[in-house]
């Protein structure tokens, strides 16, 4: 399985300590109401398990080509894997979110044949990487028809 970039693993440890540091501006005021100081602890916690939490998430986000069939696996507590063959590609798509661009990533969208409420798709890989796979992609799609 290729794993996605590990510039995402950063991103996703600053958004789970920017997380945290929100519950503790929430909740910093709310001991001057009447809540007992403990409820800080929610938020050091959270502080503490950033790094394990945003290993995981990027330890569980991939992809694999296979002879016959794109793989892509996500998810840490609730894993969803597709198989999604060549010959069901109608479109792929690369898509770069303002964050996404800032980090020089990128998400392929796979438009597949079938279902239209839930589309595969592959984040945060590097720009020139997904542009590469997009191209691979297509390239698979082509032989797999002909």
């Amino acid at each position: 399985m290729n794993n996605i970039s590990p510039r995402a693993q950063r991103r996703y440890y600053r958004r789970y300590n920017l997380i945290s540091g929100l519950t503790a501006l929430i909740s910093a005021p709310l001991i001057f109401t009447g809540f007992h100081p403990l409820i800080l602890i929610i938020s050091f916690t959270g502080f503490l398990l950033a790094r394990k939490a945003s290993n995981k998430k990027w330890e569980n986000i991939g992809y694999s080509l296979n002879d016959d069939s794109l793989l892509i696996s996500k998810g840490y507590w609730n894993r969803k894997t597709y198989a999604v063959e060549y010959f069901r590609f109608q479109n792929l798509l690369v898509k770069e979110s303002l964050y996404q661009r800032r980090w020089d990533m990128a998400t392929i969208i796979l438009d597949t044949a079938g279902n239209k409420l839930v589309n595969p798709i592959t984040v945060d890989l590097d720009r020139e990487k997904a542009y590469q796979l997009r191209e691979k992609l297509h390239r698979r799609f082509k032989e797999s028809i002909y």
